[in-house]
């Protein structure tokens, strides 16, 4: 019993990180003003945008490294956190889907995509999203972030070397991330009260 109970662990083990050997890394590379991410046979190439900052309450994301997917860059659904005090002073629970004020925080919520050359703010970033994800399931209580860079603007993306067109439906802000950090919402949104 104990042997195929190690035999298990071990075949565990063997796909689980079997999985994440053989996927490819996300390759970020500068070329003056461009960007260019690449993964797989994946590749977008960005030129740089203007300087941005912003605090923002997490409603949702997609790490880069998933167990099931491998992306180019993270995405965050973030609510701009001036949009968020304001919303809370009106609606303290706005940030539960049962509350009133949860439509206008549907309606206010930025989707960003996040891209940084750094691979410990890109797990950092993962990290954060797992974090959120936790958060949710134990108590509903949400997560912010600090986001400083530049914005990107999208000028092509190759499938296979093949230019592909991308049609958003859903307007997304590209960030070069140069910095990201975490904090709890709950505290800054009651210390506004």
């Amino acid at each position: 019993m104990k042997t195929a109970a190690v035999a298990m662990i071990v075949l565990v083990g063997l796909f689980g990180g079997g999985c994440r050997v053989l996927t490819s890394s996300v390759a970020v590379v500068e070329t003056g003003s461009a960007i260019t991410v690449t993964r797989g046979g994946r590749q977008i190439t960005y030129g740089r945008g203007e300087a941005f900052r912003g605090d923002f309450m997490l409603f949702g994301g997609q790490p880069v490294n998933g167990w099931w997917s491998d992306e180019l860059y993270a995405f965050l659904a973030g609510l701009p956190l001036g949009e968020a005090r304001r919303i809370h002073e009106r609606y303290p629970d706005f940030h539960l889907c049962a509350s009133p004020g949860a439509e206008l925080a549907k309606g206010a919520i930025l989707s960003l995509n996040l891209v940084t050359t750094d691979s410990s703010i890109r797990d950092t970033i993962d990290r954060a999203i797992h974090e959120h994800d936790r958060r949710l399931e134990q108590r509903g209580e949400r997560l912010c972030v600090t986001l400083s860079g530049q914005t990107l603007l999208r000028r092509s993306y190759k499938v296979s070397g093949v230019e592909t067109v991308v049609v958003d439906v859903t307007p997304f802000t590209h960030v070069l991330i140069e910095g990201f950090a975490t904090y709890d919402c709950k505290a800054v949104l009651e210390a506004r009260s």
